[in-house]
C-alpha cells in the first residue's frame, strides 16, 4: 500500500511490514512490523518475543515487571549460595558490535530481491549505507559475558533465534541483594572480637594473662576506605620477639603479609590501594603468635 513518497506498508511474511522507500530520510525495512501473532518488531522482524528493538530504548517512567507472589509457585530462597557465585562472574568493558557491514548489505539485497530497490539504486543505497557508517558499528559497554554467566546462572540467559546470547541483568538485583546480606553476616562476626577465628599457630590474647588483655595495638587505618595510601600505627608488647601485620581478603585468603621490627615498641606502616583490589578487608596484628588486634576497612 503506498502512502505517500515517504511510507509504504505491505502484508509480507505473514505480517504487516511498514518501511521506507530509499531516496527518504531514514529509509530501510522492517521500520515496524507486526507479525499474525501479533508480535511486534521495530527495526527487525520479530520472531520470539512480544516486542522486539534493533537499538537502544527510552523510557520516562521506567520499566515495571509483574512480581505479585500470586502468580508464582514453588518459590525457594536463595540465601547461602549468591556471594561464591558472583565472586566467579568476572565484570568486563567493551566494545559491543550494534551493527554490521555484512547485515547492512544483507538488508539491501532483501530489499532488491523484494523489488523495493532497483539494481541502479541498490548501488547508491549501499554507498550510503557506507558513509552512514564505514564497517562494523561498535558501542563501549559495561556487563558481563553471557556464556560466563550461563555457567553459574543459566536461569539469567537466552538466546535468540539467530543464537545470540542476552542476559537478563534485572535478574540479578535479588542475587546482589542476597550477597550484601552474606557479606553482612560476614562483617558481625569480624566486628565481635570472640567470632574471629584465629589461624593454624594464632594464640587468642586472653590465654596469656591479663598483662596485655585490655591493651590498643591496634589502630584504624587512615584514611578509610583506602584511595591512594593509608598508614596504621601499632605498639608491642615487651618481650615480643616476633611480629607481623596480615592482610586477609573477606574470605580469609592472605593478601599481604608486613614483617615488624621487634626492636621498635611503637611504629607505623602505609599501605596502598595498589596492593589490593577493591573490596573489604580485614588486617591482624599478630606477636609471638598471639593476635593482639584486628580492623577492617575497605580499598576503593
Amino acid at each position: 500500500m503506498y502512502l505517500g513518497p515517504n511510507w509504504e506498508i505491505e502484508f509480507s511474511e505473514n505480517g504487516l511490514n511498514f518501511w521506507r522507500p530509499f531516496g527518504s530520510s531514514n529509509w530501510g525495512n522492517y521500520k515496524l512490523f507486526i507479525d499474525q501473532s501479533g508480535k511486534i518488531g521495530i527495526g527487525r522482524k520479530p520472531i520470539t518475543h512480544a516486542l522486539e528493538v534493533n537499538g537502544r530504548v527510552w523510557t520516562t517512567q521506567g520499566l515495571l515487571i509483574t512480581s505479585d507472589e500470586r502468580l508464582k509457585r514453588n518459590v525457594v530462597d536463595i540465601n547461602g549460595m549468591c556471594l561464591s557465585k558472583l565472586a566467579k562472574l568476572n565484570g568486563k568493558f567493551y566494545e559491543k558490535q550494534i551493527s554490521s557491514e555484512t547485515d547492512r548489505r544483507k538488508n539491501v539485497m532483501k530489499m532488491l530481491s523484494e523489488g523495493k530497490i532497483s539494481n541502479e539504486e541498490s548501488q547508491a543505497a549501499l554507498s550510503s549505507l557506507s558513509r552512514v557508517a564505514d564497517g562494523d558499528s561498535y558501542k563501549k559497554e559495561f556487563g558481563f559475558m553471557s556464556q560466563e554467566v550461563k555457567e553459574l546462572f543459566p536461569e539469567l540467559v537466552e538466546q535468540d533465534a539467530d543464537g545470540i546470547y542476552a542476559v537478563n541483568y534485572t535478574g540479578f538485583i535479588p542475587i546482589l541483594v542476597e550477597a550484601i546480606k552474606e557479606l553482612q553476616v560476614k562483617i558481625k562476626a569480624l566486628e565481635n572480637n570472640g567470632q574471629v577465628s584465629l589461624r593454624s599457630g594464632e594464640k587468642s590474647v586472653s590465654s596469656y594473662g591479663d598483662n596485655i588483655v585490655g591493651e590498643e595495638y591496634l589502630s584504624q587505618n587512615a584514611p578509610n576506605p583506602i584511595e591512594n595510601s593509608s598508614k596504621i600505627n601499632y605498639s608491642l608488647p615487651e618481650g615480643t620477639t616476633s611480629a607481623a601485620i596480615s592482610f586477609y581478603s573477606i574470605n580469609g585468603a592472605e593478601v599481604k603479609n608486613v614483617p615488624l621490627d621487634v626492636n621498635v615498641r611503637s611504629g607505623s606502616i602505609t599501605v596502598t590501594s595498589a596492593d589490593f583490589a577493591t573490596g573489604l578487608y580485614v588486617y591482624k596484628l599478630i606477636a609471638n603468635s598471639v593476635l593482639l588486634g584486628f580492623n577492617k576497612f575497605i580499598s576503593k
